[in-house]
């Protein structure tokens, strides 16, 4: 009789981990910085906290679409509201994002070190993450490394700016995006921004993705 792992696809076990053990040490100690995370170190305002919770109140209904804020967001970068995806940070877009493109068999490419998570979710979907080491002597992205490391299986090409541990930013992404559809047309560079906006009074972190042609 077939158990429960027979029922599951078989990349589930193949796929690189992705462990936020570190989460439980960074709770543990407080009195670390947390340096690995792409975080706010001021805590919400007051007039957040009283935002959260009186939507809380309401938490026993299903939100709207949020077409109010993706509209203004539509308008703050030039594209109409049904271009605007909201997620729980870009982690959650570009999860989606690998499942939208990759197939079993495709090539993700990015950098050396990225973001732990995404070759993780690259894994799951069977496809193959490529990285390229930084340059040593800047920390920046090699973009010709990465140009050459294009082949007819690259399906994804992800460029974090600030890159995530490093933090350094990078002009890369223009580079990288206007000169990868003559190496491979159906390649998609894509970009995700951890960034920084004053939203009223307060200091909120907000993070992005984009991708040519959305």
């Amino acid at each position: 009789m077939a158990g429960i792992k027979d029922k599951i696809v078989p990349y589930v076990w193949t796929a690189p981990e992705y462990n936020t053990g570190i989460l439980d040490k960074a709770w543990a100690h407080p009195e670390c910085g947390r340096m690995m995370l792409n975080e706010n170190p001021v805590p919400p305002s007051d007039a957040v906290v009283e935002a959260i919770t009186d939507m809380a109140k309401r938490g026993n209904r299903y939100p709207d679409r949020a077409y109010r804020l993706r509209e203004k967001l539509g308008k703050l970068h030039g594209v109409a509201a049904e271009n605007i995806a909201l997620a729980n940070g870009s982690s959650e877009t570009i999860d989606a994002m690998m499942r939208i493109f990759l197939t079993p068999g495709d090539e993700f490419l990015c950098s050396n070190p990225t973001f732990e998570m995404f070759p993780s979710r690259a894994g799951l979907c069977n496809a193959k993450t490529i990285q390229v080491n930084l340059r040593e002597e800047d920390l920046q992205y090699d973009v010709q490394g990465m140009l050459d490391a294009v082949t007819d299986k690259t399906k994804l090409i992800l460029i974090i700016n600030p890159n995530n541990p490093r933090s350094t930013s990078s002009r890369s992404i223009r580079t990288c995006s206007s000169r990868t559809p003559s190496r491979r047309p159906s390649a998609w560079p894509a970009s995700a921004s951890a960034t920084w906006s004053r939203l009223r009074s307060s200091s909120t972190p907000s993070t992005s993705c984009t991708c040519p042609g959305t």
